[in-house]
Formats: structure tokens, sequence, C-alpha cells
């Protein structure tokens, strides 16, 4: 399922259980900084709202790069919903459910459990 989203923004895409804490969900995935441009906000169907017009282009990149996985992380799960986006523009997870985003160097590391 992954695989819908890998291409030339998201280079690689892996998801799986940490190992010391089966519990805890896990999608890593490396991004492209120059094959970034805001109208892939539309081509995954997210709003660009106009506080996010207002960062940096790097902010806009890890931004989307980390919803992007948090979405497949969800469908990996079973969760077909697109995701929410919360006031302060945090993914809306589902009932129960705790999640992060990191983000060290043209990588993002979603984990959720």
């Amino acid at each position: 399922m992954t695989k819908i989203f890998a291409g030339i923004f998201i280079r690689h895409c892996k998801t799986g259980d940490v190992i010391q804490e089966s519990l805890i969900r896990d999608c890593k995935s490396e991004f492209d900084i120059a094959e970034y441009n805001d109208a892939l906000f539309s081509t995954f169907t997210l709003g660009f709202s106009e506080s996010l017009s207002l960062t940096v282009l790097k902010r806009r990149v890890e931004y989307l790069a980390g919803i992007i996985s948090v979405q497949i992380l969800r469908i990996k799960e079973g969760i077909d919903k697109k995701v929410a986006l919360c006031s302060d523009r945090s993914p809306e997870w589902p009932e129960g459910w705790n999640g992060s985003i990191s983000l060290p160097n043209g990588e993002n590391d979603v984990k959720a459990c």
C-alpha cells in the first residue's frame, strides 16, 4: 500500500513495528526537497493554509512529508480516511492513538501507538 506514495518527492518509505515494543508502529520515509512544490498539497488532497504559506520552504517540505507519512501509517493500519488536521496544523490522531513526527536530515520518522 505504501507504494502509492512512492515517487519523486517521497523517494523511499518503510513501515513496521518498533522491535523493542510491538505496539508502536513506525513509518520512515526519505524525501527530496528539490522535488517539492506547493502543488503537492493538492496532489495529496491536503489544504495549504495561509499560515503555511508564511513558513520557509524547508518547513513546508518537512510538514508535507510528515503528513504523508502519517497517512501511510494509517492506511497500513486499516484506517483509510484522509488525515484530518487540528487548528495548529498537527495531524488529528485516531481515537486511542498517540503519535510523534521527527524530521532528521531529509527523512521523517512517524511513530504511533
